[in-house]
């Protein structure tokens, strides 16, 4: 759903919390699912992770709803572990006080480098934020008048870097422990001498990437969620639920746009019955 008036990420995520907040509805923030398994008296046990300090916990639940949007964040493919890259904006002030920097080059990271800039402005950092995109050009961000407006004013206060044909290349640590990001901004090839990489190095935590969505298949396959090919697009893998949108797995739910942009609708998950009720 395309919003007209172009609401910034971060305005939705509050105007939620606040509708959460009147009406009394728990809630865990920056907390994501990390797997799920069914016990023998049927009750179900999820694992969710802090994104904050990758702190693991247990919920023991009856029932869960798996509400992921389109897909989940597209990880960063690199050397080392990734673990702690940032896929959400969150609390913007924790980008304050050291470089950060933004991998991708659509609208969500486009909002994530006006917002990040405007913080940094506002808490008079000296520090900027750098945009890492493997694309030539600029990426494009006026789709909406509102969006272009704010990122004309963030791009005029100076502290936007662009860093196009770069890309993350891997995680190592320092002589404290401390991990950083390596981003190579350039190759440079001389005769008779080995390539030579030039990289800018970032704090894990202050690293952000926006680089598209992808149906969680490993974590659905973990709870026991198949997805199946229809005899109509076989090349096309689809997920299955009751009307009452239940998996094949009893208790856990699947709605919105996990779903799109097509899914079969049964009763009974038998791949014969399945080719009739697409």
């Amino acid at each position: 759903f395309a919003f007209t008036d172009q609401t910034s990420a971060d305005q939705l995520y509050a105007k939620w919390l606040k509708v959460y907040d009147d009406n009394k509805v728990a809630y865990r923030n920056g907390v994501e699912i990390g797997g799920c398994e069914k016990q023998k008296n049927g009750l179900l046990v999820a694992e969710c992770i802090e994104l904050q300090n990758q702190q693991k916990t247990k919920v023991h639940t009856k029932s869960i709803l798996l509400a992921l949007g389109s897909g989940s964040a597209a990880k960063v493919r690199l050397m080392g572990d990734g673990r702690g890259i940032r896929y959400k904006l969150g609390n913007v002030t924790e980008y304050v006080g050291a470089p950060a920097c933004v991998i991708g080059g659509g609208m969500s990271a486009a909002e994530a480098v006006v917002t990040i800039a405007a913080a940094k402005a506002e808490a008079k950092d000296s520090s900027d934020v750098y945009w890492c995109y493997r694309g030539r050009s600029m990426p494009k961000v006026a789709q909406g008048k509102a969006l272009a407006a704010r990122f004309y004013e963030s791009w005029m206060g100076g502290n936007i870097r662009y860093l196009p044909l770069s890309e993350p290349l891997a995680v190592f640590r320092d002589d404290q422990g401390k991990e950083f990001v390596a981003v190579k901004t350039r190759r440079v090839e001389q005769q008779n001498q080995p390539p030579e990489l030039v990289c800018y190095e970032f704090e894990k935590n202050r690293v952000l990437a926006f680089i598209g969505s992808e149906r969680p298949v490993d974590l659905l396959s973990q709870m026991g969620i198949k997805e199946f090919a229809a005899a109509d697009a076989p090349a096309k893998k689809r997920l299955a639920v009751t009307p009452l949108r239940e998996s094949q797995v009893s208790g856990v739910f699947m709605a919105g746009g996990l779903l799109d942009p097509a899914f079969i609708e049964t009763g009974d998950f038998a791949p014969d019955a399945l080719q009739a009720t697409v």
